[in-house]
């Protein structure tokens, strides 16, 4: 069964993986082929392989003509909607996905299915279940392709979510609450509103409401914050482990209550009880969780699980993981993109993997200390690959916060729920009960993230690392008197190993990191490396560009210090991510333009021209600002120019035309360069047709957003560094981009491009 598992699932990583999906039809062909092939027992395992990659491949297709027409992006379109997900409300602006999109856009065109949506000050917050008519502005799925970094865009697959975008002030966009109680839209929001009433703390009432409907709209950035650093954000998840949770203890309280009932019949009768009362436990749960990805994965492993004990098999065994395992993915062919898929089946693998033979200890205690061990160690490779975190107190803290919130919290939560149909003070009483033990196990997890240093480590490995990593562990499992366990050592001594190329004196290498509208720039040398900018702050998100981005890509890329950080400027945009950069990684130098009152405040020095230093041969030059320049902040900013052995780069910030103009009348020709990071990414009031004939550059980098709202770059200063004959490149486009110059040329690689994935080019 084993290999029958490894060969479809293959197929369907295959389909995932291709760029270039096949046609729905073919697709199907390959399915109906394949289908007969593996009736004969020479072609089987081929043939499943095959099946897989058909299946798949559909599924692929299907998701891919669900995306929103790629002319409709940008154009105003009226549409219609239920928002099916709780509304997250922050820094003025709302979140919402709404599904079941009934209008056709321009030309006819169908909208997508699902759409995830930003509303800037709504005029109020559209509930669970209500039906909106609004004026948006679409575009398709987009997220940020970085080294180390996590992708949106499987997400938005996974999710089914066919487009994104913002709502324009309209007086015709309005909302109205349609959704019955009686439904299980009607039901969630109902019971959501009830822990609100009943628990007076709102950080409490948020993992209360968490727990029970999967409502996290009103969790805080800091709550977030504790949960990272000790890595339990999957307590407040509805997946695997609470329905697991809850199926098992109505299959204890049913096994024991029917065994009491028909104590004159064969146990059977209440194994079968208990276990049909198991699963519909699961599935009522699952949907109280909205049917998300991880509770529909859940619901589908409990139903394989309760159909093996109705059949007299083993519950807790290979054959019942392989079933499962097929089962989930020919459900739902997308949902291995998700990262969480790979922590569960690799989770039951290990469960699997302790239970079987004489590897499960008598001891009860025994049993549980060692799985818990055997977890942290086996999912640890894929939590940091999929991630980008691996937190080193999350082990011992969940070996405390599982079980309290497991035998506590939870049942507690759900009681309250079963009590909330009958009695609202009895529901009260056991919200509050749970919400008490909650604040309880709180403070211990802020104990721990604050006592602790930094408990994670972002960005630690890639696909390739992942897998040494989990051969290597595979290999330390096995008994021990199989030889070469020793091995599993070396390769765990190649995560060492470094990631790129290593430089010789006079190179220098760009990694331009791909920051949505804002600007990052590590530059490394031979033995040095510094950062220009640190990205902007995500709105709505509680988070910024130096957390989510530029740390994890200098984990990823193996810089454990920077030499310097440059802030250009103190712009948003730029400076946002400067503080998650300083406490996670140590910084000898820090550069800023100037202190401004509303900047950050951890500078060590100003930039001033003109200061010059040399790494490895090559020379760092800063031009700009002078002590006696004025102008706008942006004119102000720190403008460095790069001089290596075999090219030039220059990176201005984000100086407007007036600044260009001082920088062409103080230095002329010494602005020449290979490679420009293009100013104020690619704003009309930069970039002037002198300024760009002055710099002549080979390579123009924009770091901008998809599609952002102030359009850049513009499309004349576009035209204007390709009268130069210049190559322009944008992080939008291409992802996160690594400009190397060295002795061979200059070598320009997008990270985007760089992939695999059918997200990445497939369906255009």
């Amino acid at each position: 069964m084993q290999f029958y598992t490894a060969f479809y699932l293959l197929g369907v990583l295959i389909a995932l993986g291709n760029n270039a999906p096949p046609h729905s039809t073919t697709a199907i062909l390959y399915v109906v082929i394949a289908a007969i092939a593996a009736m004969h027992r020479v072609t089987r395992l081929p043939a499943l392989v095959l099946v897989g990659f058909g299946w798949g491949s559909l599924h692929v297709s299907a998701a891919l003509d669900d995306r929103l027409a790629a002319e409709l992006e940008g154009q105003v379109q009226v549409l219609g909607g239920i928002v099916d997900a709780f509304v997250i409300s922050r820094d003025d602006l709302l979140s919402l996905q709404l599904g079941h999109v009934s209008r056709r856009g321009a030309g006819g065109i169908a909208l997508p299915h699902r759409i995830g949506l930003a509303w800037y000050k709504a005029p109020a917050i559209p509930p669970l279940g209500a039906w909106c008519e609004l004026h948006v502005r679409l575009k398709r799925p987009h997220g940020l392709a970085n080294p180390g970094g996590s992708d949106a865009e499987p997400t938005a697959f996974i999710r089914a979510i066919g487009a994104t975008g913002h709502v324009i002030g309209h007086p015709g966009n309005l909302c109205a609450d349609i959704a019955p109680r009686s439904s299980i839209v009607g039901l969630r929001r109902w019971i959501s509103e009830r822990i609100d009433a009943a628990i007076p703390m709102p950080e409490t009432a948020a993992v209360i409401k968490a727990l029970a409907v999967s409502d996290r709209s009103g969790f805080n950035a800091s709550q977030w914050e504790v949960m990272i650093a000790t890595g339990t954000g999957h307590l407040v998840a509805i997946s695997g482990l609470h329905i697991s949770l809850v199926a098992g203890w109505t299959f204890l309280l049913v096994r024991y209550a029917a065994g009491g009932l028909f104590a004159h019949r064969q146990s059977y009768t209440a194994l079968r009880w208990a276990w049909l009362s198991a699963l519909a436990a699961a599935l009522v749960y699952a949907a109280l969780a909205g049917f998300g990805v991880p509770a529909r994965r859940a619901a589908i492993v409990i139903a394989v699980a309760a159909l093996a004990a109705l059949g007299g098999r083993r519950v807790l065994s290979s054959d019942s993981l392989c079933y499962a395992l097929i089962a989930v993915v020919t459900v739902d062919p997308l949902t291995p993109l998700s990262g969480s898929f790979c922590l569960s089946f690799c989770a039951a693998a290990v469960l699997v993997w302790l239970g079987t033979g004489r590897r499960a200890p008598k001891n009860a205690l025994a049993l549980g200390g060692r799985s818990h061990l055997a977890l942290a160690i086996g999912i640890a490779p894929f939590a940091a690959l999929f991630f980008g975190r691996l937190s080193l107190t999350a082990p011992l803290v969940n070996l405390i916060a599982v079980p309290w919130s497991a035998v506590f919290v939870v049942p507690l939560t759900l009681t309250g729920v079963v009590c909330a149909t009958m009695s609202d003070a009895c529901a009260s009483i056991a919200w509050n009960m749970a919400g008490r033990l909650w604040e309880a196990l709180w403070h211990f997890l802020e104990f721990v993230a604050r006592a602790s240093p930094p408990s994670y480590v972002a960005g630690l490995v890639d696909a390739a690392d992942a897998v040494l990593l989990l051969i290597g562990l595979c290999i330390f499992a096995l008994p021990r008197g199989i030889p070469g366990r020793m091995l599993s050592g070396l390769l765990l001594c190649a995560l060492l190993l470094p990631r790129q190329r290593p430089l010789h004196d006079g190179e220098f290498r760009l990694n331009v990191f791909d920051v949505g509208q804002g600007l990052a720039v590590l530059v490394e040398t031979r033995s040095h490396a510094a950062l220009y900018d640190t990205g902007p702050r995500f709105w709505g998100r509680a988070t910024d560009a130096g957390s989510e981005v530029v740390v994890p890509a200098l984990k990823a890329l193996r810089i454990g210090r920077l030499d310097a950080l440059i802030i250009s400027h103190a712009d948003a945009d730029h400076a946002s991510g400067a503080g998650a950069v300083l406490n996670r990684i140590p910084t000898t130098r820090v550069l800023v333009a100037e202190r401004a009152a509303d900047g950050p405040d951890f500078a060590t020095g100003l930039c001033r021209a003109p200061d010059t230093w040399a790494w490895d041969g090559v020379e760092f030059r800063l031009l700009h600002p002078a002590p006696q320049d004025a102008g706008s902040r942006n004119d102000r900013s720190c403008v460095l120019a790069i001089a290596g052995r075999d090219g030039r780069a220059l990176l201005p910030g984000d100086v407007e035309s007036s600044g260009e103009a001082l920088l062409r009348a103080r230095y002329g020709g010494e602005l020449a360069a290979d490679i420009v990071i293009v100013p104020h990414h690619g704003s009309r009031t930069s970039s002037s047709a002198a300024f760009v004939t002055t710099v002549a550059p080979r390579y123009a980098i924009v770091s901008a957003g998809y599609r952002n709202r102030y359009r850049f770059p513009h499309a004349e200063v576009v035209a204007r560094y390709r009268d130069v004959g210049a190559e322009v490149l944008n992080t939008a486009e291409q992802g996160a981009l690594t400009v190397e110059v060295s002795a061979e040329g200059i070598h320009v690689e997008g990270y985007r491009l760089s992939g695999w994935g059918f997200w990445k080019r497939g369906g255009e």
